[in-house]
């Protein structure tokens, strides 16, 4: 019982929460994501994206302070879309490589149900774009700029 309270709590604190209404947008979908496989998120994110419409590449390369990939980049048109995954951190590495890459949406994908947001704010605070902040394990969404937290 107190268990569902917490659940309860913590999705009554979230920007966007899983919703059962439709699955006409990608957010809603890698909100189902159910695995913490590096490799098969990647899989199933490449998978959402084409189906609405979008080119998708896995493991892009690219220059940042050392030679690294982003997990994945959708493009539509002139919209494009850069996603890191990571654990329960975000590395900084990986914001290094989204602000780069200078996509329109950044997207970090957390795995772990152990995520510390406060310490992912304050890293975040280096990113240079708009971004969404995605974990997995709890179905949470918080939509970030680069002002919010300074």
């Amino acid at each position: 019982m107190k268990c569902n309270l917490m659940i309860k709590q913590e999705r009554e604190k979230k920007i966007i929460t899983r919703s059962p209404e439709s699955r006409e947008n990608p957010l809603n979908q890698i909100l189902e994501i159910k695995t913490v496989d590096h490799k098969e998120i990647q899989l199933q994110l490449r998978s959402i994206f084409r189906s609405f419409g979008y080119s998708v590449e896995l493991e892009e390369k690219i220059q940042a302070k050392r030679p690294g990939r982003i997990d994945l980049v959708a493009k539509k048109g002139n919209f494009s879309i850069g996603i890191e995954i990571d654990c329960s951190l975000i590395r900084l590495k990986s914001i290094d490589k989204l602000n780069i890459l200078e996509p329109d949406l950044a997207i970090f994908i957390l795995r772990s149900k152990n995520t510390k947001f406060e310490e992912n704010k304050q890293r975040l605070k280096i990113m240079k774009g708009n971004y969404l902040l995605i974990n997995l394990a709890d179905g949470s969404v918080r939509k970030l700029n680069k002002n919010d937290g300074r």
